[in-house]
């Protein structure tokens, strides 16, 4: 698993590829404790575009940031079914189609 983060000026993204599992996962929460320090009232935003597989611990991680607001967003039909399995609703494919 590999991961990067964007900074703008009213959201920050997690761009995720690979498998979200174990230490990916634990490696994740620790950036996102470090990073939500100085992120302020940003809308988390997690791109599951190139996520190909997600286990117990990364669900678990993807549905807590769920519960506290993230958004989730995928092109793939793969990051879209995984994403959907954590929220129980349909993804949006794209940025551009969040409201």
């Amino acid at each position: 698993m590999s991961y990067f983060m964007h900074y703008g000026p009213k959201t920050v993204t997690f761009e995720i590829s690979g498998t979200l599992a174990g230490n990916g996962a634990r490696a994740l929460a620790q950036e996102w404790r470090t990073a939500s320090s100085v992120i302020g009232n940003r809308l988390l935003i997690v791109d599951f575009t190139l996520v190909t597989e997600i286990d117990s611990a990364g669900r678990e991680l993807m549905r807590r940031w769920y519960l506290k607001g993230a958004r989730f967003v995928s092109a793939s039909p793969t990051g879209r079914l995984l994403v959907q399995t954590i929220t129980g609703t349909p993804v949006p494919g794209s940025l551009d189609r969040m409201a």
